[in-house]
């Protein structure tokens, strides 16, 4: 008997077992065996075409009828698949609680094959819904019934769960896990599967967490792999995502002109394409190389027109970096008031969406802003929230920013103790970052 078939009767004669409710014993003989039982349902190649066909008989069946019953079932099961693809388009184009509603239609009984896709499609619809914690648990689960069988690996589900698994990490700032779930998400892509713009979507990830994390070069090779191996950039959210990414890199390695004929090619692809939230995060970026490159009032344009489309936009995070900037631009232009008001919003921003890197930033810049007033105290209220947040989530860049400018802020008001304890600590930080951020 073929293998294909062998495999495929194999797991029809086992359903018939099932919904019947009787155990393997119950079918056994001297001519029959448990042991080759298993081997039947399990698809065995070696197992004689006659004991297959005894074995049906006792499930009241025959092997001839088996063809017929392959087929309808084959046919049940592209139906249920084309229900889930149909499922899966709601939740993304007209939302999670109309996927749940459908999921919950659904009549998949307790078939095993089921289980991985059924919840991530339900982790897909947490995440959706910004229930993390939830989505989290399911994609879990998915990742555990597809280890269980690894033929349930449809279509590179267990990647797609990596993904997901490590944008959950990332907003819970927690960048180290978000590397470590996407280059597992890398690693266990098929390549002979589906879903190309899956990897592509890894590999951009992997990029942002690695640019975030300070690894330039590194985030930078990365952009090179995936413009060489053009994985398939099929949206152009991600198309833009890079360009974003990529200027970037370009404007902290202080290659300018390289960085702005960028962005502004971004820019111009989010305009035509109405995209706001990647013509937000680009406005956001031209701005920043404006900053870096000392041009003040071009880096004010493009902050206020990115502040401009807030209304319009889903993903909140860039609006506490823009109003931090736009902050730092009027104390050194001589507006104190209209700084202070920026500053302040970057810190109500910050406490509401929760982006703790921007967050910790938002307290540093406004402890520098009393700080270069000479007010120290004030300043140092501000940095001393900073530094619970860095280290709470073990920002060890941001914590030695913050111990060193508190460090000085008690050496002016002659606080020798502080002084002295703030000193050590930013000792003890230096060293660890020295030794890469261990200990």
């Amino acid at each position: 008997m073929a293998e294909f078939y062998s495999y495929q009767y194999g797991e029809i004669l086992r359903k018939l077992r099932n919904e019947q409710g009787r155990a393997m014993k119950f079918f056994e003989d001297d001519r029959l065996s448990q042991a080759t039982i298993s081997k039947i349902e399990n698809g065995h190649p070696h197992v004689s075409e006659e004991k297959v066909k005894l074995y049906a008989e006792r499930l009241g069946t025959n092997l001839e009828a088996l063809p017929q019953i392959l087929s309808e079932e084959q046919e049940r099961h592209e139906r249920i698949e084309l229900k889930l693809l149909s499922v899966e388009n709601y939740i993304d184009l007209l939302g999670p609680d109309i996927g749940l509603k459908k999921l919950k239609e659904l009549q998949v009984n307790d078939d095993d094959r089921y289980k991985p896709i059924l919840n991530y499609l339900k982790g897909k619809c947490y995440f959706h819904k910004k229930l993390l914690k939830k989505a989290k648990t399911f994609f879990l689960k998915t990742i555990m019934y597809i280890n269980q069988e690894s033929s349930f690996n449809h279509k590179n589900l267990k990647s797609i769960c990596l993904n997901k698994l490590g944008r959950i990490a990332n907003v819970e700032n927690n960048l180290e896990e978000a590397l470590n779930y996407t280059q597992e998400g890398i690693r266990e892509f098929e390549t002979d599967q589906k879903r190309e713009y899956v990897l592509y979507s890894l590999m951009t990830n992997k990029a942002i967490y690695l640019e975030e994390m300070g690894l330039l070069e590194r985030s930078l090779q990365t952009i090179q792999k995936i413009k060489e191996a053009q994985h398939g950039a099929k949206t152009m959210d991600g198309a833009l995502s890079l360009f974003d990414l990529e200027s970037r890199i370009l404007n902290k390695n202080q290659m300018y002109s390289k960085a702005i004929a960028l962005v502004k090619e971004g820019i111009e692809l989010a305009r035509i394409n109405h995209m706001y939230d990647r013509s937000f995060a680009l406005w956001n970026t031209f701005g920043n190389i404006n900053f870096d490159m000392n041009k003040l009032d071009e880096s004010k344009i493009c902050y206020r027109t990115a502040l401009d489309l807030k209304e319009k936009i889903t993903k909140k995070r860039p609006i506490i970096s823009v109003y931090k900037q736009l902050g730092i631009i009027a104390q050194r232009q001589g507006d104190i008031d209209l700084a202070k008001e920026y500053l302040e919003k970057s810190i109500q921003y910050g406490d509401k969406i929760r982006d703790m890197l921007q967050f910790i930033g938002a307290f540093i810049a406004y402890g520098d802003f009393y700080r270069k007033r000479l007010l120290f105290r004030e300043a140092s209220h501000q940095y001393q929230q900073g530094l619970e947040l860095a280290q709470k989530y073990k920002y060890l860049e941001k914590e030695e920013e913050a111990l060193a400018k508190l460090s000085e802020c008690f050496k002016h008001l002659g606080n020798d103790e502080h002084y002295l304890d703030y000193s050590q600590q930013l000792q003890s930080v230096r060293v660890r970052l020295l030794d890469g951020g261990d200990g």
